[in-house]
């Protein structure tokens, strides 16, 4: 802090007449920020102070002191931040300035922020001097000796007082008794330049004179007379959201900018949205439904309304569920939930009775919709999608020749028995004839040779010789052998059978296994084989606990030798293999599997 001078005029003497107190700008009133003009004391004959003015930062009503707020926080200076004061000569004199001097303090949280004094001799771009300002109930004092070289002989000067680091935008800076010292010297006529649009900045030939002759500047270098906005000292703001407003924190000074759309403000409080602006409207929504009370509003880049929305049209700000977009549904048995196939949005409906909830899933019943209990009905009594819910069930099969089997792989539930035509036991293989089911006694004594499996078990006429069923049934003996035509491979030779021996490398397959038998291979009966189902239909299951291992090779031939079908696979522990059959036809088979030691076969009816 420089030291306060009580004796000016033995300091102030630089070779020129002494220096003396031209001015004070002093904020006395109650309230400083509606005047922008502070009284001046000791007004001057010959020159003018400056209206006492400021950039990007606002000015709070307080008594006594300019209070100004949204001061920088940053340590780097912000050169559109400032408040501005100055002196201009208003005849044939120049002004020699000594030294300004100030009071000043700054309000809690503000911290110490540095102040930075520049002048408009260097298009203040340059400090004259800083100092620290810190929180007290008591105003600080400085004085800044002036350079006499720089500040003679002026006929228009102007002053900024910046600050960095504040420690708070919400804090305040106040200064009062801003003092200028120096004194006045006659030096005759000044040139003066046209100024058209009246921005301080002038342009054409020079117009000698010792006061403005009115509508003139002292400089010749405006950059566009007919624009107030623009000039040398114009401040351009970037307004990237196209808004019309700029970002005070993206700047540049002068006639013209290079920044992205440049605007002449710095009002914007969102730059990158373009809704946000000064000029935002904003509705109070009460019941913050995203819909805002039309007769209620604001206009300000952040609002202070409840809830604020800048979308309107809430037809009732007390209801959330009542906007523009409320979805209405018509409940025809008014029991408080609508129909969802029919549907109205708007403030209002032209419903008859209408309700706000949906998923009434029958709304010509009152005693069914999402709050009803569930019952033993087999209806969806609480619109869920289900029925009996949460009730004991038990599944019951359609039982269409009631033998008390049902039929069909999947049953249905129901709480209650549903009666006729219905049974809890599954089963039933054929349920259009009441003799065939799970429970039947035939089967195991059964008639011989009707090729149905009456107990549903997979399989039919156990007990029984596939073929012959009690010495009867099958097709003629032509030949005599014991095999009828179903079994025989050659029913014209009884020496052609499947009970025959086969003489090994003769050309002919008396066994009717499908081949001749090769020397050195043992050829067994089909005692060794299991074939079932037999008689069987769209498949046949083959198995043997006693097959040779290693590769055994499997061929199916029909009664006259051909092979129908063959396949090779490697046993190594129990042999089973499922050969399909739908392709078959109607007939005898016989079934050849055999290694390199052993044969066996055995017959097979394919119905």
């Amino acid at each position: 802090m420089k030291l306060i001078f009580t004796c000016l005029l033995a300091l102030f003497t630089f070779g020129f007449s002494y220096a003396q107190l031209l001015g004070i700008y002093e904020f006395n009133g109650l309230g400083a920020c509606p005047n922008q003009s502070p009284n001046v004391t000791l007004p001057l004959v010959n020159s003018e102070f400056d209206d006492f003015s400021l950039q990007n930062v606002f000015c709070v009503s307080t008594q006594q002191v300019y209070n100004t707020k949204s001061w920088n926080t940053s340590p780097i200076l912000n050169e559109s931040e400032f408040i501005q004061f100055g002196i201009h000569t208003v005849s044939c004199y120049r002004i020699n300035l000594d030294s300004i001097s100030f009071d000043f303090r700054n309000t809690p949280a503000g911290n110490t922020p540095t102040w930075h004094l520049r002048s408009s001799i260097d298009n203040f771009a340059s400090d004259i001097a800083t100092g620290l300002s810190a929180t007290s109930s008591t105003m600080f004092s400085d004085t800044i000796v002036l350079n006499q070289t720089t500040f003679s002989l002026l006929a228009d000067v102007k002053f900024r007082i910046y600050l960095t680091e504040m420690g708070s935008a919400g804090a305040a800076f106040r200064i009062d008794n801003v003092q200028f010292y120096g004194n006045e010297q006659l030096v005759g006529t000044v040139d003066y330049y046209v100024d058209l649009d009246g921005d301080g900045y002038g342009t054409g030939l020079a117009t000698p004179a010792c006061s403005n002759p009115g509508g003139y500047s002292l400089n010749d270098i405006d950059c566009d007379d007919n624009n107030v906005a623009i000039n040398p000292n114009t401040f351009w703001y970037s307004d990237n959201d196209g808004d019309g407003f700029g970002n005070d924190l993206n700047f540049e000074i002068g006639c013209v900018s290079t920044l992205p759309n440049p605007v002449t403000n710095s009002d914007d409080c969102n730059d990158a949205s373009l809704t946000i602006s000064p000029n935002t409207i904003w509705f109070q929504d009460i019941d913050n439904d995203g819909f805002g009370d039309d007769l209620t509003t604001e206009t300000a880049c952040v609002s202070t309304l409840t809830n604020a929305t800048m979308i309107a049209g809430d037809c009732n700000d007390t209801v959330a569920a009542i906007n523009p977009n409320t979805t209405w549904y018509p409940d025809g048995d008014g029991d408080g939930f609508g129909d969802p196939n029919y549907t109205e949005i708007g403030c209002v409906t032209t419903f008859f009775v209408p309700v706000l909830i949906g998923m009434d899933c029958d709304d010509a019943r009152d005693d069914i919709n999402p709050n009803a209990t569930e019952i033993c009905d087999e209806i969806d009594n609480n619109c869920n999608g289900l029925n009996n819910e949460g009730l004991p069930t038990t599944v019951y099969y359609i039982d269409m020749d009631d033998d008390g089997y049902g039929g069909g792989s999947a049953g249905d539930s129901f709480c209650d028995d549903p009666g006729v035509d219905y049974s809890s036991v599954g089963g039933d293989c054929d349920d259009e004839n009441a003799t065939i089911n799970p429970g039947s006694t035939f089967d195991d004594t059964d008639v011989c040779g009707d090729l149905i499996d009456n107990d549903c078990d997979g399989m039919f006429d156990e007990g029984y010789d596939e073929f012959l069923c009690n010495g009867g049934g099958g097709e003629t003996d032509l030949d005599g052998d014991g095999y009828d035509a179903f079994s025989d491979c050659n029913d014209n030779n009884a020496a052609i059978n499947p009970g025959a021996i086969d003489i090994p490398n003769n050309g002919i397959d008396e066994n009717c296994d499908g081949q001749d038998l090769v020397n050195g291979i043992t050829e067994n009966s089909n005692s060794n084989l299991k074939i079932y189902p037999n008689p069987g239909s769209d498949k046949v299951f083959i198995s043997s606990e006693s097959m040779d291992k290693g590769e055994n090779v499997i061929v199916i031939t029909d009664v006259n030798g051909k092979v129908v079908f063959e396949l090779k696979m490697s046993v190594t522990s129990l042999f089973f293999c499922e050969i399909p059959t739908v392709s078959f036809s109607k007939g005898v088979y016989q079934i050849c599997v055999s290694s390199e030691k052993s044969v066996s076969r055995a017959i097979w009816l394919k119905i």
